[in-house]
């Protein structure tokens, strides 16, 4: 069990069966680790990335993204990784980025658009779109940004988003109704949560209306 500022002892787990298999997946799934300690990417055609939303996320302490100062800055450690593919020759011919809906909101649009200008001179053409997981056939209204870069020497110009569907799957088709009530968050908790937050104006004034808790008419 982890616990908060206590090390976790991994020589307990050196010989697990479980670490084994989350080591193995991690090597399956071509996961390269702490992206600050990679030197260069091997080459691949389709290249998936992200950055931690903790700093732009509306349930966050939106502190920006920042290069070298806060966790969301870890976006420019894949500028750099592009920049020697650059060089090398060696450039994916598809990148996806996704991250928090706040990515594009009032506050952040402008450095998103920065982010795509950088990628339109490196060669590629980005196509972004806010999906919903509710449009997915997950049964959850959970929206995030996406943004697709196809090479531009490779792109035919004709790329678009999916249209949203619907599979009939409901939450309460998976919930498990006899959770711990540690589990649980109650409408009064999600209420006093959303109050704490635009109190201390870590919930963007653009967001005041974002429903935290789950709609009621989502669940059937």
């Amino acid at each position: 069990v982890f616990e908060k500022n206590k090390a976790y002892d991994w020589q307990k787990k050196r010989n697990s069966a479980d670490l084994k298999k989350y080591y193995l997946a991690s090597v399956l799934s071509k996961n390269m680790g702490d992206i600050s300690k990679i030197e260069e990417l091997p080459y691949a055609d389709f290249v998936t990335y992200s950055f931690p939303c903790t700093d732009i996320s509306i349930a966050g302490q939106i502190q920006d993204i920042e290069r070298g100062k806060t966790r969301s800055g870890l976006l420019y450690e894949v500028e750099r990784l592009l920049n020697i593919a650059k060089e090398d020759g060696s450039l994916p011919k598809f990148l996806l980025l996704e991250n928090v809906k706040n990515l594009v909101s009032k506050k952040f649009k402008p450095q998103f658009d920065e982010w795509c200008d950088y990628l339109s001179e490196l060669g590629y053409n980005t196509y972004w779109q806010v999906v919903n997981g509710k449009d997915c056939g997950i049964p959850q209204n959970r929206e995030r940004c996406f943004a697709l870069s196809i090479r531009k020497d490779i792109d035919t110009g004709k790329f678009t988003f999916p249209q949203p569907f619907d599979t009939g799957i409901r939450l309460f088709h998976v919930l498990d109704f006899n959770a711990d009530e540690k589990y649980i968050l109650t409408s009064d908790a999600a209420d006093k949560a959303r109050n704490e937050m635009a109190d201390n104006g870590t919930l963007a004034e653009e967001e005041q209306m974002y429903e935290i808790s789950c709609p009621s008419g989502s669940l059937m």
